[in-house]
């Protein structure tokens, strides 16, 4: 069903064939990659609300699941 991907030397050959040589998490078409959109929306994040904003919502989290653990522990005593 799916050729041979890996020719001698370990080297890719019909998926460089069938793919114009590019993985195809690597292939563009104009758009950015989930990688790119991430990072760059975490940096605009840093850039716009800074280091206290990650100071506060991590702690609310932590608050969240110290909360949902008890919660947890609570009906299992149930």
């Amino acid at each position: 069903m799916f050729p041979n991907l890996l020719g001698i030397n370990g080297q890719f050959c019909d998926f460089d064939v069938i793919f114009g040589g590019e993985f195809m998490s690597e292939r563009r078409k104009g758009k950015m990659t989930v990688e790119e959109a991430g990072r760059m929306g975490g940096e605009k994040t840093a850039q716009t609300h800074g280091p206290e904003f990650y100071s506060k919502i991590g702690s609310k989290g932590g608050q969240k699941v110290r909360r949902l653990i008890q919660e947890g522990k609570a009906h299992e005593e149930e």
